[in-house]
């Protein structure tokens, strides 16, 4: 195979390989979520704790990873709760919290 036919080959598979790459960190993403949000259990996770804990997470725009966590709370693998704060004052902590049904 010549250089030119490889280099050819490689500017027509680029786009592919980058958009497998972008659904490749989605689903890592997903995945790590749940694993995160197991281990939290009555603790729960807000979008900032997900962010600085999966990086998949935080490299997602605003609207995917909104998507996705829209995703898993109509799939009913996540619910979505208002806590009060420790001090009782300012807004609530609004944290994501693992109920099951993944499979």
């Amino acid at each position: 195979m010549n250089i030119e036919l490889a280099i050819e080959k490689r500017d027509q598979l680029k786009p592919l390989v980058d958009e497998f790459n972008k659904l490749n960190n989605i689903i890592t993403a997903y995945d790590l979520v749940i694993t995160h949000l197991k281990k939290a259990n009555a603790k729960g996770l807000t979008k900032r704790d997900l962010k600085h804990k999966i990086r998949n997470f935080d490299s997602l725009s605003v609207i995917q990873s909104q998507d996705l966590l829209d995703n898993m709370i109509d799939k009913g693998i996540v619910e979505i709760r208002e806590l009060e704060t420790q001090s009782g004052r300012g807004r609530k902590r609004v944290a994501y919290f693992y109920i099951g049904g993944d499979k």
